[in-house]
Parts: C-alpha cells; sequence; structure tokens
C-alpha cells in the first residue's frame, strides 16, 4: 500500500509469520530526521494503545534498517505491524459499493469503540478514513495510521495546523488559515460520519446532506 507520506510492504520471516513494514517514502523528500521522528511517534502511540482489539499493534521502529536488491544495498527506517490480511474497508466499497447496514453495524461498532479509546488516551487521530480502517483475518477492524496523530494533553485538545484527507475534512479543518486553531477531536467526530456515511451508501455525502 502507499499513503500520502509511507509505503508499506508485505514481509515475511523465517516462521512464515507475516508483517506489515512501514517505510516512510523518500519520493516524498522527508528530511532523515523528521522521517524518524513520524516512525517514532507513532510506535510509541501504538504501543501506549496496544490493549484495544481494533487498534492495529506496533511491535518494533527499526531507523537502522537495510535493504538489498542485487548488489545494491540501501538504509531504510520502518515499523513492524501487525499483518491486517484483508486489508482496507475502502477496497470493499470500491468493488461492491456500500456495505449493507446489518454489516456495516457490526464495523460501526469496533471503529466507535476505538475511535473513543484514542482521545481517552489524550490523542487525536486526525486522518480517519476507510482506507485507515483496516480487516484482519476475521474481518474485525484495525485502526491503523496513526503518523497524523497529534497529542492534545497540553493544548486543551486544539491545534494550530491542517492535518487529514480532504474529503473527510471538517470544514473548519478544510478552510484552515494559518493563526488559526480548532478542536482536534472534534474535526476527529467529523471525519468519522463522513467514513460511516460512505461505508453505508458508498458515496460521499453532498454539501446539502451534510
Amino acid at each position: 500500500g502507499k499513503g500520502g507520506s509511507s509505503k508499506v510492504f508485505l514481509a515475511q520471516d523465517s516462521l512464515n509469520n507475516k508483517w506489515a513494514l512501514k517505510a516512510i517514502r523518500k519520493d516524498k523528500g522527508i528530511l532523515q530526521e523528521a522521517a524518524a521522528a513520524m516512525l517514532v511517534r507513532e510506535h510509541e502511540l501504538l504501543q501506549k494503545l496496544s490493549d484495544h482489539p481494533n487498534i492495529i499493534k506496533s511491535y518494533k521502529v527499526n531507523l537502522d534498517g537495510t535493504v538489498q536488491a542485487g548488489e545494491d544495498t540501501e538504509s531504510v527506517m520502518y515499523n513492524v505491524l501487525e499483518y491486517a490480511k484483508h486489508g482496507a474497508l475502502s477496497n470493499f466499497i470500491r468493488y461492491t459499493g456500500g456495505v449493507e447496514e446489518s454489516i456495516s453495524r457490526l464495523f460501526a461498532l469496533q471503529i466507535c469503540n476505538a475511535l473513543k479509546y484514542i482521545p481517552d488516551s489524550d490523542h487525536a487521530h486526525m486522518d480517519i478514513k476507510l482506507e485507515n480502517i483496516l480487516l484482519d483475518e476475521y474481518f474485525n477492524v484495525k485502526v491503523a495510521d496513526l503518523g497524523a496523530s497529534f497529542s492534545t494533553s497540553e493544548t486543551g485538545g486544539f491545534i494550530d495546523r491542517k492535518r487529514g484527507t480532504l474529503l473527510y475534512m471538517a470544514p473548519e479543518v478544510a478552510n484552515f488559515k494559518q493563526g488559526q486553531k480548532y478542536d482536534a477531536k472534534a474535526a476527529d467526530i467529523y471525519s468519522l460520519g463522513i467514513t460511516l456515511f460512505v461505508l453505508i451508501t458508498g458515496e460521499f455525502p453532498t454539501p446539502q446532506e451534510i
């Protein structure tokens, strides 16, 4: 998979266990120090949230890894994450349309359960969307990609920078201007609403529906 700042690879160890390796994309020109900080921050937060069954687990961060392709060896930084066998919920929507309501209820319950646990730990996710809702081998939800997450403990819950994905952004985030602040947890709730709407209907809401 590939996101705004990272690529995710499927890896298999010598015991045939499968893992997801999340590496920062070099084509984005992210400085080494910033890339390392992003990986460490996400790993530490996922470790803190590891008790929740519907949040993806991070097992290790390696800032000194190497990858060999032919005779070339390159450095690579990555997180070792839990492997979600059935991928993102967005893939289901893309191929089948909206998920019927009886099934959506279970997904919605697990998503909301996980997303309540994150602010209870003084953080906001800041990029809630179907692409970041994964499914394990039993089709249980695994909320993933906390690379854009924000610690709310020292700011009263307010954030002074734009984060997230445009189609899921609350209006105050989409229209954010330098010097402004907005409630990070409220922005997450808005993104959650859009996520559940698309899950059921297979389409994004129109301005009139919002």
